[in-house]
């Protein structure tokens, strides 16, 4: 029986030396782990192989990511829920920031009134489209090209973007190739990646003046927003808690997607029927209020 148990302790050392833990010696020799402990605790404890403290980690961490993750996606879905139903004049709103942000724009160098578009976010791009077709720029108007890396499935992208804008392969221009550098570490890359596509408008330097000015009375009334907005500030403060839906509610003027009261100021929203917004026959959009000093008479007819 002593020898054994010597045996088994003798055993219980070579493991050890050998870098297993407490938990891998109990299961090979069936004895307790006070045993084991009791005799190798004086071995110096083996190094953790960088896998094993991987797993270890990650067993530690996987439920804390996945509640995580729940909560983001939830918040996410949240927000997505607050923008339903969106309006003509939300949507015209956001296309003149879209675009101000990622279209090009004319320069004191480099003077050129071109509607042009370029992204690599589907997303982006569908968005822009709803905008154009608001604007009533239609189909025969509307000029695509690809831009891509040599080193990419060239023509997969160019049939992943024709098909999201509904048009076939042939009518886009000539793609543009970006010469592929070895040295440079890329990391939009895989099947993932699909380039750009850059869309243009035919004819479209007054478009481009008209969009150049929609900015510039956002940037205005944004300004003029602002300034009354920090003198209602403590007013405004019981309407709700950001995140939550009562911030865009009728309790708060000038609310947005909860389906508020219109404040007076922003003049009628467009339903999206009948004439376009950018069509010089319809009324101007967005309705330019006159008579107010701020606004330099902008007028978009």
């Amino acid at each position: 029986m002593v020898q054994a148990k010597t045996e088994m302790k003798e055993r219980a050392r070579a493991l050890r030396r050998a870098g297993r833990t407490y938990d891998e010696i109990v299961a090979e020799l069936g004895v307790s782990k006070s045993s084991v402990s009791l005799w190798v605790r004086d071995l110096p404890r083996p190094a953790t192989p960088s896998e094993r403290l991987h797993r270890m980690r990650e067993a530690r961490w996987a439920p804390h990511r996945r509640e995580q993750a729940i909560k983001r996606q939830q918040t996410k879905l949240t927000a997505a829920n607050e923008i339903y139903p969106m309006t003509s004049r939300e949507l015209f709103m956001v296309g003149v920031g879209l675009y101000w942000s990622e279209g090009a724009k004319s320069k004191p160098h480099r003077p050129k009134e071109d509607v042009v578009f370029v992204n690599s976010d589907p997303g982006m791009i569908k968005v822009y489209l709803a905008w154009l077709s608001l604007l009533g720029i239609e189909a025969d108007r509307r000029q695509f090209r690809l831009m891509i890396h040599e080193s990419a499935d060239v023509e997969a992208a160019e049939r992943f973007w024709a098909d999201l804008v509904g048009v076939d392969v042939s009518s886009f221009d000539k793609t543009t190739l970006k010469k592929h550098n070895p040295k440079t570490s890329r990391k939009n890359v895989g099947e993932e990646y699909r380039g750009c596509l850059v869309v243009r408008v035919r004819r479209g330097a007054d478009l481009y003046r008209r969009i150049e000015g929609w900015w510039y009375g956002i940037v205005v009334e944004a300004g003029r927003r602002s300034e009354q907005m920090s003198d209602l500030a403590l007013i405004a403060i019981p309407c709700g808690v950001i995140g939550s839906t009562a911030v865009f509610g009728a309790a708060c003027p000038g609310s947005s997607p909860g389906g508020g009261a219109q404040s007076s100021n922003e003049g009628p929203r467009p339903t999206g029927r009948g004439p376009s917004l950018y069509s010089r026959a319809a009324p101007a959009a967005p309705a330019a209020p006159t008579g107010r000093r701020g606004r330099a008479g902008l007028r978009l007819t």
